[in-house]
């Protein structure tokens, strides 16, 4: 009986985790939720807990440009941010940003004028 419980509190997590990755605009996540999915209703628990953990690893959190340079760069306002962008003060990897919809990622050295606000 123990067992049988045990397996319902797993089967419930990689349920929650399926979830979370499963309408994912990523190809590969969405693909790696769906056959966790299936692995799930085969009652294979360690097949879907091992999809599901590349499927996490592929899950980059990704926020715009303008997201970050309130947070990390001390603008004060979105406002600023998107004057900062239009205006040229932006750099992402040494090139100017024009894009205010801009995705950054971890890899991407972001500076405004001399100051670094991300990417050391």
């Amino acid at each position: 009986m123990g067992a049988h419980i045990d397996d319902m509190g797993m089967r419930r997590k990689l349920e929650v985790r399926i979830d979370k990755l499963i309408g994912s605009k990523n190809l590969v996540i969405s693909g790696l939720a769906t056959e966790a999915r299936e692995k799930l209703k085969a009652r294979d628990l360690k097949g879907a807990d091992v999809l599901l953990t590349k499927a996490e690893e592929h899950h980059v959190p990704r926020e715009s440009i303008l997201d970050v340079l309130v947070k990390d760069g001390g603008m004060s306002t979105r406002t600023a941010a998107r004057r900062a962008v239009e205006n040229g003060k932006v750099l992402v990897d040494g090139a100017v940003v024009r894009k205010l919809d801009l995705e950054v990622v971890g890899t991407m050295r972001i500076t405004v004028g001399e100051r670094v606000v991300r990417g050391g």
